[in-house]
Parts: structure tokens; C-alpha cells; sequence
């Protein structure tokens, strides 16, 4: 099944456009569904010389897209959990002294 001028069209803009982001050959034939040697065609007929079939390297963005930073707290936020956890250091404290000492618990 041959392409329609269109398509070709719209492939041949594709590799092109693939091609100056740093793209490999491979990578545009796979993602046009062509073989390198297609690829490659397609750029000689698009007027580029001088075609790197490894690309640049760059890695795809949508493939590694970055983490997203976590949120930094407030200092009012960090204060509220620090006493939080005081309070809750305290209540842990007063039952192991409870569970060690029996006399206490019964007051």
C-alpha cells in the first residue's frame, strides 16, 4: 500500500523536523513506521546534506519527562508539624513511663 502525496508530504516534514531536534534515523523510522533507508531518502529529498544516522544524542522529552520538585514547606508549616511531633514525643514518652511503671498508670 503506497502513500499518497499528502502523506509523504507530511512524513517528509516529519523526518525533517525530527531531524533538527537531534533525532537518530532509527528514531524517526520507527516513529514515521519506515525503515532508516526510508528516513534517509526522505532527507536527501528534503535537500539536507551531510545526514548523521545516530542524531545528536538528545533525549526525547516526552519519554524523560523530569520529576516534578517537591514543595518546599513554610516556615509556619515546619513549625506546626515540629510541635506536632513534641506533643506526640510527650504522649509516647508518658505511656512507656506507664507501661515500666504500674503505679503510675493507676493515677
Amino acid at each position: 500500500m503506497n502513500p499518497d502525496a499528502r502523506e509523504i508530504k507530511r512524513r517528509r516534514r516529519t523526518a525533517l523536523t525530527l531531524y533538527t531536534d537531534g533525532r537518530s534515523l532509527a528514531y524517526i523510522g520507527k516513529a514515521l513506521g519506515m525503515t532508516v533507508s526510508e528516513v534517509y531518502g526522505l532527507l536527501e529529498q528534503e535537500g539536507v546534506v551531510e545526514i548523521q544516522i545516530e542524531g545528536t544524542g538528545i533525549k526525547d522529552p516526552l519519554l524523560e519527562a523530569p520529576m516534578m520538585p517537591k514543595k518546599q514547606k513554610t516556615y509556619e508549616e515546619l513549625l506546626v508539624e515540629n510541635l506536632r511531633l513534641q506533643s506526640e514525643n510527650a504522649r509516647l514518652r508518658r505511656r512507656l513511663e506507664c507501661v515500666e511503671n504500674p503505679v503510675l498508670a493507676r493515677s
